[in-house]
């Protein structure tokens, strides 16, 4: 009778133990990764550019200039100025929970604005990668993105080449309050080199959806 009895009451406290076991650290519910998910956003921004021409004339000798004119009236050579206000819209997949692929179309909802340096729109196009450094699993996480940079914007009639290559560089931090949908922050950097020498220092924020 005792070992049938013991038997029990070692059958009765089996689900209880299962009970207290502990979870699983990354459930399923509070896994944000982007893995294996396709997503699109959209990212609003401005920032201030600084330009270096790399001479007054072109190969055909003619006068070039950033667009602006210097302390004496005359093209000048070194520009700087607010950027017109920017979209990307971008679209991504997620390779791995810390790395998304990324490609970015650059939209300029500004244009003719004084010191932008541009004739019309920007048009810029930005593939690339996300990664999250620290825990791309948790809801709020830091992530830098990568870029290079063809940028088609019309140079208007400062005799510039009509495109430019650059990198891109982003830093920012990210909300994802649901598993299919977050937001953030970002603070960016453009380099390009083949117009001019131009660095632009960029702030904006986004949204952006994921599925499944």
């Amino acid at each position: 009778m005792r070992p049938a009895f013991a038997s029990l009451i070692l059958l009765a406290s089996l689900p209880a133990a299962a009970d207290e076991a502990p979870s699983d650290p990354v459930a399923p519910r509070d896994n944000f990764s982007h893995r294996l998910q396709a997503g699109v956003g959209v990212t609003v921004g401005s920032g201030y550019r600084v330009m270096f021409k790399y001479g007054d004339k072109n190969n055909s000798g003619q006068t070039t200039s950033c667009g602006q004119l210097d302390s004496e009236g005359r093209p000048a050579t070194t520009c700087t100025g607010r950027i017109s206000t920017w979209l990307d819209a971008k679209l991504f997949f997620g390779v791995s929970s810390s790395v998304d692929v990324v490609i970015e179309q650059r939209i300029g909802l500004e244009s003719g604005m004084a010191g932008d340096f541009t004739a019309g729109r920007m048009f810029v196009l930005m593939p690339g990668i996300r990664v999250y450094p620290t825990d791309g699993t948790k809801s709020f996480k830091f992530f830098v993105q990568i870029q290079p940079v063809f940028d088609f914007t019309d140079p208007g009639a400062s005799n510039l080449r009509g495109y430019d290559i650059g990198l891109h560089e982003a830093n920012g931090f990210q909300w994802d309050f649901l598993k299919w949908m977050g937001a953030y922050l970002q603070i960016s950097e453009t380099f390009e080199f083949v117009r001019a020498f131009t660095f632009q220092l960029e702030g904006g924020g986004g949204i952006e959806g994921r599925f499944p």
